[in-house]
């Protein structure tokens, strides 16, 4: 059996902070594999992988939309727990020879997928618009900021010249 981790545990691999894990935890929870024993969530040792990707990505300076991309790019694959449970019960019922009742799980569990999907292509959808409003004001910023330079840089012209004049000029402008 492969050892189940803890928050704390992944805390300690990757040296990062615990608000910073648990965040990713919760922002990233469809690419890091997890087990529940009752009230307690253990992580899988894949999730050290996803987490050491995010990381990294992070660090390049990756938005999380970005990294939802590159993570599945990568490879990474997309987690459902409740869908790994139903098809434990579907293959339950086969061996108890519940056909009908297998059948119907199996309708009930792609859809539980689909609706699950769903969710997470309109979550994407929505950083992605979040990301787009975030580069537009970005852009606006940066032409504020070239505005100001330029501004700056005449004014600095301006203020070369007025030294540059002699004095008696100055005084009888």
């Amino acid at each position: 059996m492969t050892r189940l981790l803890r928050k704390k545990d992944l805390v300690e691999i990757l040296g990062l902070p615990k608000s910073t894990i648990s965040d990713w935890l919760i922002e990233f929870h469809v690419y890091i594999p997890k087990v529940k024993q009752g009230a307690i969530t253990f992580y899988k040792p894949e999730a050290v992988d996803v987490l050491k990707a995010i990381k990294e990505l992070r660090e390049q300076g990756y938005h999380k939309v970005q990294i939802f991309e590159i993570l599945a790019e990568r490879g990474f694959p997309v987690t459902v727990d409740e869908a790994v449970e139903d098809m434990k019960r579907v293959l339950q019922m086969q061996r108890e020879q519940q056909p009908r009742d297998a059948v119907f799980a199996v309708a009930q569990t792609a859809a539980q997928l689909s609706a699950k999907m769903s969710e997470i292509d309109e979550a994407v959808q929505e950083l992605g618009r979040k990301q787009d409003e975030t580069d537009g004001r970005i852009a606006e910023l940066e032409r504020q900021l070239e505005a100001v330079r330029r501004e700056l840089e005449q004014t600095k012209a301006e203020l070369a010249a007025e030294r540059a004049k002699p004095w008696w000029r100055k005084l009888f402008r």
